[in-house]
């Protein structure tokens, strides 16, 4: 399935990404690299980022909503 979303993003002209590296740039959570993380705190990070994300997918949705209620004259 990536390989589908990678190649349609492609033949858009878009770009996808190429290394390691490319996806720590392109990366929109932190890493936690402590070495050890209480159950607690675990599970407010994990929701914590659960909500990022989730305002994040629904970010365009938004935009295409309000381009959905004023369309573009014919």
């Amino acid at each position: 399935m990536t390989d589908d979303i990678a190649e349609r993003a492609r033949k858009i002209g878009g770009t996808t990404l190429h290394s390691i590296s490319d996806i720590s740039r392109h990366q929109r959570l932190e890493d936690n690299n402590e070495e050890f993380v209480t159950p607690g705190d675990m599970l407010a990070e994990l929701s914590a980022d659960n909500q990022h994300l989730t305002r994040f997918l629904r970010s365009p949705m938004k935009s295409a909503s309000n381009i959905m209620m004023f369309p573009p004259p014919a």
